[in-house]
């Protein structure tokens, strides 16, 4: 579950880097934290080998596989856009915290081209710091169990353990009834 709330306040973060204009729900579609999850795996991964490259195995999965992980998943990032868009939308309408206006004020003047690069650099310098030393083997052999499955499956799994999880930054709409 520790690596679910670490991918959770990845994509918090990311939420609240994105202006939106407001939306009437206040949770996010699984699919859409699915593609969230997906766009930000990049810079996910990079903020844990920065954060725990002196506390693995210099022959363990982010020194042997991460930048494969990292390719692999920026891939699908322009296809995942517009899910993680959704997602930052409804986070960032559904709060009133002062620094994420600011920072949404800030992103609504910035031209497009540069958010991509700008919202990887915030999820990595954020994750880095949240993420406690003390769970860098978990979350290492946690990207490892997920490695064989394919980026969409990641992203579905993940989205559906943090609805499962009741992960409430971002919170997760209740399944549909038919």
């Amino acid at each position: 579950m520790k690596m679910i709330k670490t991918g959770a306040a990845a994509l918090a973060m990311l939420a609240l880097s994105q202006p939106q204009i407001a939306m009437a729900q206040n949770c996010v579609q699984e699919a859409d934290a699915a593609d969230a999850m997906i766009y930000a795996m990049p810079a996910m991964v990079a903020a844990l080998e920065s954060k725990c490259s002196g506390q693995l195995a210099k022959n363990g999965y982010l020194a042997t596989r991460g930048s494969a992980l990292k390719a692999r998943y920026s891939a699908f990032s322009s296809s995942a856009w517009p899910g993680a868009s959704r997602l930052i939308g409804v986070f960032a309408s559904s709060g009133s915290d002062k620094n994420g206006q600011e920072m949404a004020a800030m992103l609504s003047a910035m031209p497009e081209e540069a958010m991509g690069p700008f919202l990887n650099a915030v999820i990595e310098q954020k994750l880095a710091e949240k993420v406690p030393v003390k769970q860098c083997r978990n979350i290492e052999r946690g990207l490892a169990l997920f490695d064989p499955l394919p980026a969409k499956n990641m992203g579905a799994l993940a989205g559906f353990l943090m609805r499962v999880a009741d992960v409430d930054k971002p919170k997760i709409c209740k399944l549909q009834t038919k």
